[in-house]
């Protein structure tokens, strides 16, 4: 009887501790369920949000995608540039297809800078093929891009390149790019640039060779310590130390006894930081020698204006960040290469050649520029016009004048914005001729403005009047603006009319027009208005 008493009594708590733990364990379910419950409900108000951040990015790309299909060039590389600025995978695939089928060389550029700022490796093969570009500014931005990838795959034809490469520029442009992919086939191709005559190219070589780290570049640093210039000497001495290549200290005591004194800093710097020791005082600055450094450099590079005033939805980040197109680093202008280029049979050699001689601002490039005006190509003839525009030659005028009837609307509107800029009265009559007679809306707008800067607004101060009817909105814009630059106060209640035009820009500049005339802030310049 006892023994049955003990065993109910030992299965009553054994049933009690079953209960014990099953209740314990669906306490802890229902805690951690509200916990899990909060959980996700937090992270889907997060995914929320960040779901409709790329609903609005890619709404963005699609209305930008459509700019890049445009008639109009500015549009197109205006898009290419937000693209690349808004780093959209959405629109890689028309990115590509204008790197390889626009006809205007800006366009192509900047879809190629684009696809490296998007980094997506379905544009390695495009970039790759853009390499081949009869524009140079394409082929940069293509090699730029490609680094910017950093795949592997696309080492070797930059690899091929640096062996066949003489142009300064692209060279270091190719440098870069694979000292971002490192990959250690190419420091063989690298190798082959200690050679070259250039020491500035044999610096460069020095300089990113420290990113392979590896035996095969440090060997190559070592043969570079026993070159003739002392650039190239310090750039071998940094990398070195960067790697912190064994052995190196060794090397270090001719170097202390160099007479050059940039040569001697950077050996006590180095055995100051292999001996852990307090950094020694900068190298002494020799002024003379960097001013003639700097004014060879001014003398041997230009700087190309890629008039990246007209991009859109810029902050200054973005700014920045368009700024450090390598192209504008500058590169070598040959005015024998580039009248060669001008003679070529390809239509895209002689555009480039037209657009780097607008670069180089030389004098001596405006007869070429001027004979390139009646180019079979437009696009040529539409180079030639914007580089007369930017060198700013008297003797362009009349030339100028004569293609204010070409059949291309943007070579006309380029004539008409570099006659502006000439600023010649002789413009005057025929640019009021064609306001009546242009077809094209913003290639009007843009002949109000040159009819401002040439002194016309008084003289023709009619047709201003006559434009602010206009069926374009820039053009009743830039008329209202022109009539704003002058002291017409019986315009006044034309300009008011303005005030409820459908175009918010009219409405703009017609407020800025009325507080100008009104004794307000004044008008120096017509703003340009493109969008028709």
């Amino acid at each position: 009887m006892q023994n049955v008493s003990c065993k109910l009594i030992s299965d009553k708590i054994i049933a009690f501790a079953i209960f014990s733990f099953y209740m314990a364990f669906f306490l802890f379910i229902a805690e951690n369920t509200l916990y899990l419950d909060s959980w996700m409900s937090e992270k889907n108000l997060k995914n929320d949000d960040e779901l409709h951040q790329i609903d609005v990015k890619v709404r963005k790309a699609e209305q930008l995608i459509v700019g890049l299909k445009s008639r109009n060039p500015k549009e197109r590389w205006n898009a290419a540039a937000n693209l690349g600025i808004l780093r959209s995978e959405v629109a890689v695939p028309d990115l590509i297809y204008s790197l390889k089928n626009d006809n205007n060389p800006q366009v192509r550029m900047l879809s190629a800078w684009a696809l490296g700022r998007i980094k997506s490796p379905e544009a390695v093969f495009a970039l790759t093929n853009a390499l081949e570009d009869r524009n140079l500014d394409v082929r940069t931005l293509a090699i730029w891009s490609i680094g910017e990838l950093r795949l592997e795959r696309g080492a070797h034809p930059l690899e091929m390149m640096v062996l066949s490469c003489r142009e300064t520029g692209t060279l270091q442009t190719l440098m870069e790019a694979l000292a971002k992919i490192k990959s250690p086939a190419s420091v063989r191709a690298l190798a082959s640039q200690m050679k070259n005559p250039d020491p500035f190219i044999r610096e460069c070589v020095s300089s990113k060779l420290r990113y392979f780290r590896n035996e095969d570049s440090a060997k190559i640093l070592l043969t570079a310590l026993d070159d003739d210039e002392s650039n190239v000497v310090c750039q071998a001495i940094i990398s070195l130390r960067e790697m912190n290549y064994p052995g190196l200290k060794n090397y270090m005591d001719k170097f202390l006894k160099s007479h050059v004194p940039r040569v001697r800093h950077e050996a006590e710097v180095t055995l100051a930081v292999l001996d852990n020791n307090e950094m020694p005082k900068p190298a002494d600055f020799d002024v003379t020698r960097a001013k003639e450094q700097f004014f060879t450099f001014l003398n041997q590079y230009s700087r190309p204006d890629l008039d990246l005033g007209d991009i859109t939805g810029m902050n200054p980040e973005d700014s920045q960040d368009l700024g450090t197109l390598p192209i504008q680093l500058g590169r070598r202008f040959d005015l024998t290469e580039a009248c060669r280029d001008m003679k070529s049979e390809y239509s895209d050699f002689r555009s480039d050649a037209a657009w780097r001689m607008g670069n180089s601002g030389q004098k001596e490039v405006v007869p070429y520029l001027i004979e390139a005006l009646n180019d079979s190509d437009y696009n040529v003839r539409w180079n030639a016009a914007k580089a007369l525009g930017k060198i700013m030659d008297q003797r362009a005028v009349e030339p100028l004048i004569a293609k204010m009837d070409d059949p291309e609307k943007d070579v006309r509107e380029d004539v008409v914005e570099a006659l502006g800029r000439l600023k010649d009265p002789r413009a005057v009559k025929v640019l009021a001729k064609s306001l009546k007679t242009e077809p094209e809306g913003y290639v009007r707008a843009e002949i109000i403005v040159a009819i401002q800067l040439t002194g016309g607004s008084v003289r023709y101060r009619n047709l201003l009047v006559e434009s602010l009817g206009d069926r374009s909105p820039p053009v009743r814009a830039n008329a209202a603006l022109a009539i704003g630059c002058g002291s017409n106060q019986d315009c006044k209640p034309l300009l008011e009319k303005l005030l409820s035009d459908d175009s918010h820009d009219v409405k703009e500049a017609a407020k800025r027009a009325i507080d100008a005339l009104s004794g307000g802030k004044k008008i120096d310049i017509i703003d340009h208005y493109h969008e028709d």
